[in-house]
Formats: C-alpha cells, structure tokens, sequence
C-alpha cells in the first residue's frame, strides 16, 4: 500500500518482518537488517506510534540515529492509563467526545505538531487513479463479506456469516464475494456450505492488498470484522457495516459520525454506545474485551444490511420476510 499511495514522498523503503527479524534462527537476516539501518547514516527518527513496544524501541536503540522525535505525552491508551489530559486541535470537530483519542486525529495531531502547521485532511482516503485494474472482478454487483481478524475473540463465527448471506440471498439476487487471506480458507469453506446458496465466491488469498481494495472501493457494501477491511472501506467511502466485541474501543470504532456516515458498528452490548461513557469506555477496552462478538444474532446484523441496501418500503418488506 506505501509504494503504491506514498511513493511520490517516500524515497526508499526498508521492509522490516519483524515475525522473522526476532527469532533467534534468523540471526543473519536480523544483523543484516541491522547493519544496513546503522550504515544508511540515519540522522532523525521520527516516531508516529503512540503505543510502542519493546519490538520497535530495540530497532530504534541500533540505528545510530541521534534525534529521534515522538510524542513525549503518555498515550491515552497506555497500559497505566494516566494521560487523561492530552488535548488535541481538530479544527472544530471537537464536539465529538471520540475526537481527543480516535486513532486518525491522534495521527494528524502528531503530524501537525511535527510540521508545525495545521492539516485539511478530514479522513482516511486513496487516491485511485482512474483506468487502474487491480483485480479480475467484473462489473456485476455485488457485497463483500471479510470474517477473518488478528484474533479469534475478534471474529464472529462463521457460522453467523453464512446465515447471514443465505438471509441476503434469500430476499435480494445479488453477488456475494468472501475475502481474506489464505489463513480464511477455512472460514470461507464453512461460509458457502452454511449459506447453501449460488453466486458465493470465495475470494480468499494471500494476494495484493491493492486487488482488496478494488474490490472493496466497487462493492455495495463491506460487512466486516473489526481489521483492515473496516479502514479499506472508510477510506474508500464504501458502505460499511463493523462487528466487534469492544476491543480497541474509540480508538479504532466506531467511527466519529462528523467524520463518516456510512459506517455501522455493531456491538454485542447494545447499551455500550447509548449510554456508556465514551472515555470511560475507551479507557476499559483499550487493551481487551471479553464481550462474546457471538451475542450478535444474524437478524441484527441483517437489519443494518437492509438499512443500507434498501428504501424504507422495502425495507420493511425484507424485515418481515427475514422473519418469517
């Protein structure tokens, strides 16, 4: 995604995996990564991070670097949780109580203290280059559904997709494509056999992200976990409806509604969001939740499916339907 979107302000990249860069196998590889950052003459370090951790401090501590600049506030979200009282300019957005610690306005708040100037930007976005063929899907209509996670406490079961597609299928003729990566076979797998329906493709793969975001950005709506396919389709201003248990709560989710208004987060509590206290939610859920992601019922998220797909006659026809 960086050499595609940032290569007009990026001179060279230097990939580092850090899941081979720490194992003790992999020493040379490691020592190689290393001995090329100290000899690259780095002078400043620039940390955007607000949460760091011991991965990225050890990279940091051996390259030589003299200036390194970061945020010197505790994060909001770090594990003593003591900075309550860091203030950030939003440019009159401050009327939303998740604007002092959404993930995106704590990046822009670091970046204009950098620079020293104020930023424009509103949101999350890429900039597609018209004529830019990224994947082999067709023009024909269709929803994504991405169930895959970075943890299984993240990911509602698959079982629940493939209800919910039949659900779908039953009441609208329209595509459906199941993406992930090659470790979401398996869901996908269980996905078409629950939904027992056509025009259900598995799309998982370990391929480009850039062909993800093609199909995302074409697509009538997104229904995805809490993981990258929720930020693709903000970015992309494409319909999109989040499930979650909580975890990283007005840091990642919900989205600020001045900021988006095509972006649906469900929770399994649906009292989180209209009577809980956003940073006193934020502050619970930072660092886990044990919310079960399975207390959402496939009607509930079908509900919202309708709100996006449909007008309110029909909508009310597909409600009734679903429930018969």
């Amino acid at each position: 995604l960086a050499e595609k979107f940032d290569s007009n302000y990026i001179d060279k990249f230097i990939w580092i995996d850090t899941n081979n860069f720490f194992k003790k196998s992999e020493w040379a590889h490691t020592f190689s990564i290393l001995f090329k950052l100290h000899n690259s003459g780095f002078e400043t370090i620039i940390i955007p991070n607000d949460t760091r951790n011991w991965r990225s401090e050890y990279i940091v501590n051996h390259t030589g670097a003299k200036n390194i600049i970061m945020d010197k506030n505790d994060s909001f979200f770090s594990r003593n949780g003591s900075d309550t009282s860091v203030q950030y300019s939003h440019n009159g957005t401050n009327r939303n109580p998740l604007n002092s610690i959404f993930q995106f306005y704590r990046n822009k708040s670091f970046t204009e203290k950098l620079i020293r100037s104020s930023i424009s930007i509103q949101k999350p976005f890429f900039e597609i280059e018209r004529g830019d063929k990224l994947s082999d899907i067709t023009d024909t209509e269709y929803i994504v559904v991405f169930p895959g996670a970075s943890h299984i406490k993240k990911m509602w079961a698959a079982e629940n997709f493939g209800i919910l597609c039949k659900m779908i299928r039953d009441v609208k003729d329209i595509n459906i494509l199941i993406c992930g990566s090659d470790s979401d076979k398996a869901s996908a797998k269980k996905i078409l056999k629950i939904s027992g329906v056509k025009n259900i493709e598995d799309k998982t793969r370990d391929g480009s992200l850039l062909e993800l975001i093609e199909i995302i950005s074409k697509a009538k709506l997104l229904i995805t976990n809490d993981t990258c396919a929720l930020h693709i389709g903000a970015a992309l201003n494409t319909n999109t409806i989040c499930i979650t248990n909580g975890y990283h709560f007005g840091r990642f989710h919900p989205y600020p509604e001045d900021m988006l208004g095509y972006i649906k987060t469900i929770y399994p509590d649906k009292n989180l969001i209209i009577n809980g206290n956003f940073e006193l939610l934020a502050k619970k859920f930072h660092l886990s939740s044990e919310l079960d992601i399975n207390l959402i019922s496939p009607e509930e998220v079908f509900h919202s499916v309708s709100e996006f797909l449909q007008t309110d006659k029909q909508k009310e026809q597909l409600l009734n339907r679903a429930i018969e």
